[in-house]
């Protein structure tokens, strides 16, 4: 029987409140953590190590833009919780490497979603301009 052999992470998303860091509760913080960082651990730990024995796979966080780019006005929740995936992401890729299986991060940039075009409208009436300006 065969294995795992690619493995595409793309969980993710807020529902953090919009506003400084002061609005964002202990539940908000682990809220983030549990939708952008745990799926990705946890289904690490449930194939990875049917990839070790077979020797080889590959395994593709989908991060975020913001990891390195946060809106703190809007999402810093989300971006630290995409830092902390991309960080564990490569630790990773250091253990397992040698072990026949790729880990690897990709952190698309702006992405017009429903949430995006949310996000946008709140941003430009917080900062009272166009959305073009947001």
């Amino acid at each position: 029987m065969r294995g795992v052999d690619l493995l595409l992470n793309v969980v993710g998303g807020s529902n953090a409140p919009g506003s400084d860091f002061a609005a964002l509760t202990d539940h908000a913080w682990q809220a983030e953590l549990e939708r952008n960082l745990y799926p990705a651990v946890r289904f690490d730990r449930a194939l990875l190590p049917g990839m070790i024995r077979q020797g080889y796979g590959v395994i593709i966080h989908v991060s975020a833009i913001q990891r390195r780019l946060p809106l703190f006005e809007a999402t810093l929740a989300y971006a630290a919780a995409k830092a902390a995936l991309t960080t564990y992401s490569k630790g990773l890729s250091k253990e397992v490497g040698p072990k026949g299986v790729r880990v690897n991060t990709i952190s698309p940039g702006f992405i017009e979603t429903s949430a995006a075009t949310a996000l946008i409208q709140r941003l430009a009436k917080q900062q009272e301009m166009d959305e073009d300006g947001a």
